[in-house]
C-alpha cells in the first residue's frame, strides 16, 4: 500500500459527495429566496446596531478621535465640542500604546498543530502523524502567519474575529481540463471575517455553537461579483467605514486634526449576503443562499459536516478577546479602557490650562479708558512694549496665580496604574521601564512573569480558536478531499 493510499485509508477520505439533491426546492421562486435573505439580514442588522456603535467608538479612540460618544437615540457617533474657545481638548492616547504592546506580545504566540493519538496502536499513531502534517501543510499554504496577527488585531479592537473555512473545488493542484473548463483537485481556503460582517441569529447565543444560522455580509465591487459567480449585478453606492478628519483639540485659538471613523460610500458595488442555515425541521437539508442586492447568486443545501461525529456545523472559527457570558459578542480591552482614557485626557488638559495661566498670566486693568482692551487682548504685554497711561491712572497688572498642579500629578499617576491593571500591560512591557528600586535579576524576572500571566487569557483564547479551526480543517478534508496527490504534497 502506497503512502497516499494509506493516508486516504487512515483518514477515511472519500470523493466529494453530491449533496445537491435534485428535489431541493425550499422556495417556490428565486425572488422568494432573495426576499427571505434580505428580510433576515435587515432584522439582524437592526438588532446588532448597538454593538456596531460600540466597536466604532473603540476604533475612534484607537485612532486619536477621543472626543466623541454614542447617541443612542440617533444611533450614531457624535463629536463633542469645547465649551469655550480657550478650553484645551488635546488627546493623550494611551490606548494606542497598550494596543500595540498587546499585539506585540500576542504575535509571539504562534499556534502549531499537534495531534495526539487516540491509542497506542500503529494505526492511531500514523493517523496522528498524517493529520499533523496535513494541518501544517495547509497552514503554510494559506499563510496563517499573516492571517493570525490580523485576527489578533480585530479581536483586540472589537472583542472577536472570525476565520471562515471554505472548500473551493477550483483551488489546489491543476489536474487538466474538460469540456467545462479547467479541473482542479480542490482545497481549503481561509478568510478573515471581522465582527462588522457577521450577523448571528441570536445576539445572546453561547458563541457559534449556540447559533442555528449565520449571515456573512460584505461589500464587493460588481466586477468581483462577476468574477466569482459569473453573474452581472447592477452596482450602487454601498455604505462602508472610512477615516476622515475632525478639527477638535488645541485650545487658546489653535486646533489639531484627529482622524475619525465615519460612514462613507463605495461606488459601483453591492453587499453580498451569504446565509448559512443548519438543517432543521422546516429545512431538513439546511440552506446556503448567496444574494447580492436583489440578485440570487447561489442556492443549495447546507453541506458542511464539520461538527462532532459527522454532524453539521458552521465553517467558522471564533477568536475572542474577553468572553462575555450571556452574550454572543465578547468584550474588548479597549472598551474597558475608554472611561480611564477620558479621565486621563481631562486631567492632562486641565493641568496644561493651569500651566498656561501661570506662564501667560491674567491681566487686571482699571476701567478708566486709559487702556485699549482690544489691543491688550490681542498683543498682551510683550517684552519691550511701552504702555501709556495718565498720571492718575493705574497700570495693568498680573493677577497672582496660586493654583497648584500637585493633585493633578497624583491623579495622573493613579490613572496610569489603572491602565496597567486593566490592560495587563505594565510600563515594563510597553516602555521597558522598571519600577523604582528594582535592580536585581530575580525581581525583573518576576515582573516579566507577572506581565505574561496577565495576558495569558488572550493567548489561551488564540490557542482555543486555532484548535477549533484545525478540527474544521480535518473534518472538511475528510468530507471533500478527492482521490488525488494532495496528501503526498503535505505528507
Amino acid at each position: 500500500m502506497g503512502l497516499v493510499d494509506m493516508a486516504k485509508n487512515i483518514l477515511g477520505l472519500q470523493p466529494e459527495p453530491n449533496t445537491e439533491a435534485s428535489n431541493f426546492a425550499p422556495f417556490k421562486t428565486k425572488d422568494e429566496a432573495v426576499d427571505f435573505v434580505n428580510k433576515e439580514f435587515k432584522k439582524r442588522q437592526e438588532l446588532k446596531r448597538d454593538y456596531e456603535l460600540r466597536w466604532m467608538l473603540n476604533i475612534n479612540f484607537l485612532n486619536n478621535n477621543q472626543y466623541c460618544d454614542i447617541n443612542l437615540t440617533a444611533k450614531n457617533i457624535y463629536q463633542q465640542t469645547p465649551a469655550y474657545d480657550w478650553q484645551e481638548m488635546e488627546v493623550y492616547n494611551q490606548i494606542r500604546i497598550i494596543f500595540e504592546a498587546r499585539l506585540a506580545a500576542l504575535k509571539k504566540n504562534r499556534p502549531l498543530p499537534f495531534v495526539r493519538p487516540s491509542g497506542n496502536e500503529t494505526r492511531d499513531i500514523a493517523t496522528a502523524n498524517i493529520s499533523k502534517r496535513v494541518l501544517r501543510g495547509l497552514d503554510a499554504n494559506v499563510d496563517m502567519n499573516k492571517i493570525r496577527p490580523m485576527v489578533n488585531a480585530w479581536s483586540e479592537l472589537t472583542g472577536c474575529c472570525f476565520i471562515k473555512h471554505r472548500w473551493n473545488p477550483n483551488a489546489g493542484n491543476y489536474l487538466g481540463s474538460d469540456n467545462q473548463g479547467d479541473v482542479y483537485d480542490g482545497d481549503i481556503e481561509k478568510y478573515i471575517v471581522n465582527s462588522f460582517e457577521m450577523f448571528p441569529d441570536n445576539n445572546f447565543a453561547n458563541g457559534l455553537t449556540g447559533c442555528k444560522s449565520i449571515i456573512h455580509a460584505r461589500p464587493m465591487s460588481v466586477d468581483d461579483i462577476w468574477e466569482e459567480w459569473d453573474v452581472v449585478v447592477k452596482g450602487r453606492k454601498v455604505d462602508v467605514f472610512t477615516l476622515s478628519q475632525s478639527n477638535i483639540g488645541g485650545g487658546l485659538g489653535y486646533y489639531t486634526t484627529n482622524p475619525k471613523v465615519t460612514a462613507t460610500t463605495m461606488d459601483d458595488a453591492e453587499i453580498v449576503k451569504e446565509l448559512m442555515l443548519l438543517p432543521c425541521k422546516k429545512y431538513p437539508q439546511g440552506l446556503n443562499i448567496i444574494v447580492a442586492g436583489t440578485t440570487l447568486l447561489h442556492i443549495g443545501p447546507f453541506v458542511y459536516r464539520i461538527g462532532k461525529n459527522g454532524a453539521y456545523g458552521l465553517p467558522f472559527e471564533m477568536q475572542m478577546c474577553i468572553e462575555n457570558p450571556g452574550f454572543f459578542w465578547p468584550t474588548s480591552i479597549i472598551e474597558r479602557l475608554i472611561p480611564i482614557q477620558r479621565a486621563y485626557n481631562a486631567i492632562k488638559n486641565r493641568k496644561h490650562e493651569i500651566l498656561n495661566r501661570k506662564a501667560i498670566g491674567n491681566l487686571a486693568v482699571q476701567d478708566d479708558g486709559n487702556v485699549d482692551v482690544e489691543e491688550l487682548q490681542r498683543e498682551g504685554l510683550f517684552p519691550g512694549k511701552i504702555h501709556l497711561y495718565s498720571r492718575d491712572g493705574k497700570a495693568p497688572m498680573f493677577i497672582e496665580n496660586k493654583d497648584s498642579t500637585t493633585d493633578f500629578a497624583q491623579e495622573e499617576e493613579s490613572l496610569r496604574n489603572e491602565f496597567a491593571m486593566i490592560s495587563g500591560v505594565s510600563p515594563f512591557s510597553s516602555q521597558s521601564q522598571l519600577p523604582g528600586g528594582v535592580v536585581s535579576g530575580d525581581a525583573i524576572e518576576q515582573i516579566k512573569e507577572s506581565d505574561e500571566s496577565r495576558i495569558t487569557l488572550a493567548k489561551e483564547n488564540i490557542n482555543q480558536a486555532a484548535i477549533e479551526g484545525w478540527k474544521i480543517d480535518l473534518r472538511m478534508y475528510r468530507q471533500f478531499a478527492p482521490q488525488g496527490p494532495r496528501l503526498l504534497k503535505y505528507v
